[in-house]
């Protein structure tokens, strides 16, 4: 990003600051709200469950006050919960984007990581919230094709199929 500044020049970076300096229960709270939207009717519940038992070190989250800050202390709140979905994404779908757009670039950047099973939940998770087949098979197909250019294949994942599971889990809920 300093590259394209210095290229460019000024105008194409700003000096706003979109997040506070401290991660607070007011990220909590949105964190909790962003996830159980995202990952409701994806069915993969257990991994939450188990984040909390082999990941305590990074997984568990509370606020308390202290000094008149917010100071962040041991529960049952994952890290990803907290900075990834309430401090980082939740803030930028409050300024930049819309939850649909956030959780595809999430879901993009997952896919291009390789990791199927991931993939196919946030799939189904960015379906459910609202973006069409076609976007995301739109996406599917960049990200195969630069994945292919960086000699870096991904496995092909049927949308259309996830887009069935996911609806009929949206029905049953």
């Amino acid at each position: 990003m300093i590259g394209v500044v210095q290229r460019k020049g000024k105008e194409f970076a700003s000096t706003r600051v979109l997040r506070k300096e401290v991660v607070d229960e007011d990220d909590v709270k949105k964190g909790k709200e962003l996830r159980a939207r995202i990952y409701s009717g994806v069915g993969n519940s257990e991994i939450f469950d188990l984040m909390n038992v082999y990941f305590t070190d990074m997984c568990r989250w509370n606020t308390t006050k202290g000094n008149s800050l917010p100071v962040l202390t041991t529960s049952l709140v994952t890290c990803s919960t907290v900075v990834t979905w309430g401090y980082l994404i939740a803030k930028a779908n409050e300024e930049v984007y819309q939850p649909e757009q956030s959780h595809l670039i999430v879901a993009s950047a997952i896919m291009a990581l390789g990791a199927i099973r991931q993939t196919k939940s946030h799939i189904k998770a960015t379906l459910g919230i609202g973006n069409s087949i076609e976007c995301v098979k739109t996406v599917v197909q960049a990200v195969t094709k630069v994945a292919e250019w960086a000699d870096r294949p991904i496995a092909s994942f049927d949308v259309d199929e996830l887009s069935t599971q996911i609806q009929t889990a949206l029905q049953r809920s």
